[in-house]
């Protein structure tokens, strides 16, 4: 991991695609190198926002890891994960993220991690529950993808998961929060 910079935009408009629609946000590739840039500069880093670039065996950069609202004092913040479809349920998420914990609680000596993550995603949450993430509450949030646009995929919305309120489409998001003190599972000296 390295933190990310300008130049590794290039790989991430090497990105396959998520074919769900559910997961449409996440499909940066397929932005115009313009909006990308732009989409970097909400990721750059600054004392509130860092940003790291995952790069596999072959020196390939197939996610991120960032962590935003970074609080010094508090010695917390929010995580932020993504990965290459193409590279998706092969180990790099968990070993990616694992590797980050280690260096986020004890080189960088903070305190709690938070994140949010739509209820639909098992995949994420089972990730984030087996590294010793507790739930802490959840909200809904404005679904990222517009209700048109699902209604088009002839998505079941199952109430679990969304709710439809005023013409427009809510996700059930839980809010997540890990403690290096008594919380973290993942043995982080025997990575």
């Amino acid at each position: 991991m390295e933190i990310m910079i300008p130049e590794h935009l290039r790989y991430i408009k090497a990105w396959g695609v998520h074919e769900d629609i559910l997961f449409t946000d996440y499909n940066i590739s397929k932005m115009s190198y313009n909006n990308l840039k732009i989409w970097y500069s909400y990721r750059r880093p600054t004392r509130k926002t860092l940003y790291y670039s995952v790069f596999n065996e072959e020196d390939r950069m197939i996610g991120y890891i960032g962590i935003k609202d970074i609080r010094i004092l508090r010695r917390t913040s929010y995580l932020g994960i993504a990965f290459d479809p193409n590279y998706i349920e092969m180990g790099y998420g968990s070993e990616a993220l694992k590797l980050f914990l280690d260096y986020y609680f004890n080189s960088m000596d903070m305190k709690e991690i938070y994140l949010e993550v739509n209820a639909f995603n098992a995949r994420a949450l089972n990730l984030y529950r087996s590294m010793g993430f507790v739930q802490e509450g959840e909200f809904l949030g404005e679904f990222e993808v517009s209700l048109e646009d699902m209604m088009d995929d002839d998505i079941i919305f199952e109430p679990e998961y969304f709710t439809i309120a005023k013409g427009k489409l809510y996700s059930r998001i839980i809010r997540m929060r890990l403690n290096s003190f008594n919380d973290i599972k993942i043995p982080v000296r025997d990575i």
